[in-house]
């Protein structure tokens, strides 16, 4: 047995440890039992609005549904990977998770699924076939935007990124935006930017080089990954120059940057419809990947 098998086999064993006298009664729920989810671990980080705006659609949802929740505020991936440990020790059965990023050790998640926890990804991160997912429809997002860039006769595009974070969303993101301007035939290019500098003029100075170097952006457009992005460059950026990008956050919309919104209570109550889904149909359930759209917003 090699090193990595022998690291998977000894998390899956210390699981086993932590879950064994429950998993004997409780471990799977037979498809057709007609139960109802009494309490939802939620685990997060605050890092940004958005984060914010998830946490408080979940915990509208599940108050108006008389559902408790659980709340676990991790900064990092081996946090939230410790944190489903622990709920599932402690008997908390029903999970949704906003992954921090691409290095969650998903063979954990796979396996408490296996055990009968119902469990939902939320946004940036996509898991296997094993979990369901919600998120937003980042390819009408991307296209919304630029349908709307054609409509106002801009000729090129701008692609602002992230430049500390790897997630699936902004993947998607990034990838439908250059497969797009390819089909389109639209000049376009990109540079990124971190999310969480601790030098807040960062950003700033990494876009305006940027930007110097571009020359005239006349008829030129900039899509952020999201609005904290397009909010940390946006005072440095020409007025010739249009603005987008996707939350729909009222802060974003206030300073004139058209944005994309993510209707996360929808979003929110689809986790739970996800979550009871998965309940009623016990070790039976097919995994699905839900994608809801938003909307344009602006001034």
């Amino acid at each position: 047995m090699n090193s990595t098998a022998k690291n998977s086999f000894k998390r899956k064993k210390l699981i086993e440890n932590e879950t064994s006298e429950r998993a004997a009664h409780s471990a799977v729920i037979p498809a057709g039992v007609n139960k109802d989810i009494f309490s939802v671990g939620v685990i997060t980080n605050l890092e940004d609005n958005f984060a914010c705006s998830f946490l408080e659609a979940v915990q509208d949802s599940c108050l108006a549904h008389d559902v408790l929740v659980n709340l676990a505020i991790c900064h990092n991936s081996l946090e939230q990977v410790s944190v489903v440990k622990k709920f599932v020790a402690r008997d908390i059965r029903n999970i949704i998770i906003l992954g921090h990023d691409l290095n969650l050790d998903f063979n954990i998640f796979e396996y408490v699924r296996a055990q009968g926890v119902n469990i939902v990804f939320f946004d940036r991160v996509i898991p296997g076939s094993f979990a369901d997912y919600v998120g937003l429809d980042n390819h009408d997002a991307i296209t919304s935007i630029m349908n709307d860039a054609v409509r106002r006769g801009l000729e090129s595009l701008i692609y602002a990124d992230i430049s500390d974070q790897d997630v699936d969303s902004t993947r998607e993101r990034r990838r439908v935006f250059i497969d797009e301007c390819t089909q389109r035939g639209i000049k376009h290019s990109i540079f990124a930017v971190p999310k969480l500098s601790k030098d807040n003029y960062e950003p700033i100075r990494i876009c305006r080089d940027f930007l110097t170097r571009q020359g005239r952006l006349n008829g030129t457009g900039l899509i952020c990954a999201n609005d904290r992005i397009a909010l940390s460059i946006v005072s440095v950026c020409p007025r010739n120059l249009r603005i987008y990008s996707i939350d729909g956050s009222p802060c974003a919309v206030q300073s004139g940057i058209i944005s994309y919104r993510q209707p996360t209570r929808e979003m929110a109550l689809t986790a739970l419809d996800a979550l009871r889904r998965q309940l009623r149909n016990g070790y039976r359930c097919q995994a699905e990947k839900i994608r809801i759209k938003g909307e344009l917003m602006r001034i």
